[in-house]
């Protein structure tokens, strides 16, 4: 089961263009293009007809073609041209989505159209066009629940092992995080005093030795940041603290996978393309890390009996917390 009256990320806004795009979302195949004003627009995949892959056709103006039988449909899934009939059936028509173009992302809204409120995109998310911040992202496919990398997302205390040659420190496991549980956000924070640095941040910051506050946060249905500022050890100086990014949205795309729009942005050395190339080489090997430990635990959960419980742990308050939090607004909706 999936959330639907929520803003999932469906695309990068540079993905899609005046060709035809396909993506899998709440299990739903969908159907991407821009028109020729360049207005984004998404709708079902599948011809009503006989259910061939629109992505299969081609453009004809702002119309897709279907490429087994012509059907043509517009921006609006309605039906504009059946060859051979004069007359198009009622229910010769593909859903049509709205999708909105913000941060970088595009937007899409699966439930109930009536309640696409554009004010409920995630602000936080601004960062990514913000020119005030500099970085990049990539978008990570894994064949693992949304609930597996939201769990992943706030225990950092996996990267001690997992991703011990880039962002792993030995110290966190043993320094228990302050976890904040609202109606829609869950937050853990940790204070690091006079520690080691990881090593990617020696190698984006010049400095090994640190004073480091960070906050993972989570609203549903998987909107996800980490915000780190880190300074010198002892130094109180505004001007010599950095402060990182990392925004991760998470899109279903089956029950067992899930799309992650990883970017990390940081708030100096702005024109420096080559720091950026360091930063995201090593977000893309931790994030490899991940989807390999995320795939394998999902194949595991698959074979498991299904009375087999799992074990809790003093730093799983957050992500039970987020479980429980998603399990309850599917009972609403």
């Amino acid at each position: 089961m999936f959330l639907k009256n929520y803003w999932y990320v469906a695309a990068w806004s540079h993905e899609v263009s005046q060709a035809l795009f396909a993506r899998r979302i709440l299990d739903v195949p969908v159907l991407m293009y821009r028109t020729e004003e360049g207005r984004a627009v998404a709708m079902d995949e599948r011809c009503p007809h006989r259910r061939a892959p629109l992505s299969l056709g081609k453009l004809i103006g702002d119309d897709v073609q279907c490429a087994y039988h012509g059907m043509r449909f517009g921006p609006d899934g309605t039906c504009t041209h059946v060859p051979g009939q004069d007359h198009i059936q009622s229910a010769a028509h593909t859903r049509a989505f709205p999708l909105v173009e913000r941060y970088g992302f595009l937007w899409i809204w699966m439930g109930d159209p009536a309640g696409a409120d554009l004010d409920t995109i995630p602000a936080q998310y601004a960062i990514q066009t913000d020119p005030a911040w500099a970085g990049d992202g990539v978008m990570i496919h894994t064949r693992s629940s949304t609930m597996l990398i939201t769990e992943n997302v706030l225990d950092l205390t996996h990267a001690s092992y997992l991703h011990a040659r880039t962002v792993g420190t030995d110290y966190v496991p043993y320094m228990l995080p302050d976890t904040l549980i609202e109606d829609n956000h869950v937050a853990v924070s940790r204070a690091f005093k006079n520690v080691k640095n990881p090593s990617t941040f020696i190698k984006i910051m010049g400095f090994e030795m640190a004073d480091r506050e960070q906050v993972i946060h989570f609203w549903p249905p998987g909107y996800c940041l980490l915000d780190m500022n880190i300074r010198p050890t002892g130094v109180h100086e505004p001007s010599q603290e950095r402060r990182m990014v990392v925004l991760s949205p998470i899109t279903p795309e089956t029950e067992k996978s899930h799309h992650q729009f990883l970017c990390f942005y940081r708030n100096f050395e702005l024109d420096d393309e080559k720091l950026t190339k360091v930063m995201m080489d090593d977000v893309y090997r931790t994030a490899l890390e991940d989807t390999e430990m995320l795939e394998a635990q999902q194949r595991n959960m698959d074979s498991d009996p299904p009375d087999r419980d799992i074990v809790n742990l003093r730093v799983d308050q957050g992500p039970i917390a987020a479980r429980r939090m998603i399990e309850k607004l599917l009972v609403v909706e």
